[in-house]
């Protein structure tokens, strides 16, 4: 014989209206391997990317990024939804190319760091979204490393970035 006992069951399209807070839904992107960046311009950080579609307009999507950086100088990470970044600092006068969830400031190659950010976002829509992580170094005379220390790549680590969907 056998006993199921739960404390709450949630249907699949989430709970009733005004109840909220229940996960329909999580994707995941795990990267494993490196990756280097040169250019002062944002790229996107490859592998780090997922997309989801909400069941409903009114879901949130919690948003958890996790990376492992290594600069020689300085690097700013950002994440974006679609082509709009999101949970960015609005204290700079340097325009938008300064802005990110992360400032990391290094003063040689072999020093590394892991940065994240948690972000319950609110799209507004019930068609894909995709949200990715980009990276840039701040110096044209440096380079921005993803999963490996800058000084050499004996060492490796992981980054991801994790979205779950919130009933509304």
């Amino acid at each position: 014989m056998s006993t199921l006992k739960v404390n709450n069951i949630t249907p699949t399209a989430g709970v009733p209206s005004g109840g909220g807070g229940g996960i329909i839904q999580i994707k995941q992107a795990f990267k494993t391997d490196a990756f280097s960046q040169s250019s002062t311009s944002f790229s996107d950080i490859t592998g780090l990317s997922v997309a989801i579609t909400p069941t409903s307009s009114s879901s949130k999507i919690l948003v958890m990024v996790n990376i492992f950086v290594s600069v020689a100088d300085a690097c700013l990470l950002r994440l974006l939804r679609g082509s709009t970044a999101i949970g960015v600092g609005t204290g700079n006068s340097g325009g938008s190319d300064n802005t990110g969830f992360a400032m990391a400031r290094m003063s040689a190659s072999n020093l590394s760091d892991t940065h994240n950010i948690t972000i319950l976002d609110s799209p507004g829509v019930d068609t894909q979204v995709t949200y990715k992580v980009q990276g840039r170094p701040t110096e044209s005379s440096a380079n921005l490393f993803v999963n490996r220390r800058g000084s050499n790549d004996t060492y490796g680590a992981s980054s991801s970035i994790t979205v779950m969907e919130v009933s509304g």
